[in-house]
């Protein structure tokens, strides 16, 4: 079997747009980097000209466009979930550590800790910055990827049409 990849040429803005917009909601299957591109960069520009809300709540509309494009180089959806739960675990020990300093606060208790405990505290912060960071980073490698050229366990190929060569003796 003789198969030869063609390349769809790359999406425009128009295009891409419209086809993010029309798979908003569809997790499955998978996406091109053009696609993903020209619609962060729509995301990023409204979220820094409206309101960060506005940016928020459009970040959350591409969470599909993210599995998508994941699937398109043959990885799972759950990356992105790592990253989701790096963030909330970040957000629950800031919760935690201030509700904790508030209570040390009202009651005047530091329980001897004092320069030791702040030096904690700011040395677990770094650490899950630098892990959010390193998770980033990595995203960012992972979204930059070209995808896989032929199908997938997520489908076909959005970017490459495969031709058979013309064979068609059935030998």
């Amino acid at each position: 079997m003789n198969e030869n990849k063609e390349t769809i040429p790359t999406l425009d803005f128009v295009a891409a747009l419209k086809l993010s917009t029309s798979r908003v909601a569809q997790f499955d299957g998978r996406a091109r980097r053009s696609e993903y591109w020209w619609t962060m960069l729509v995301v990023w520009i409204a979220g820094f000209v409206l309101t960060p809300v506005v940016g928020f709540v459009l970040s959350v509309l591409t969470i599909p466009l993210v599995f998508r494009r994941l699937h398109d180089i043959g990885k799972s959806g759950w990356w992105w979930g790592a990253g989701a739960m790096l963030k909330a675990g970040l957000v629950m020990s800031v919760i935690y550590d201030i509700a904790a300093m508030s209570i040390s606060t009202a009651s005047h208790d530091f329980g001897g800790y004092g320069v030791g405990l702040v030096f904690a505290v700011i040395t677990k912060y770094v650490v899950w910055n630098l892990l959010i960071v390193a998770y980033e980073l990595l995203m960012l490698f992972f979204m930059c990827k070209d995808g896989d050229p032929y199908e997938n366990e997520y489908g076909g190929s959005p970017k490459y049409v495969m031709d058979d060569g013309g064979d068609d003796s059935g030998m």
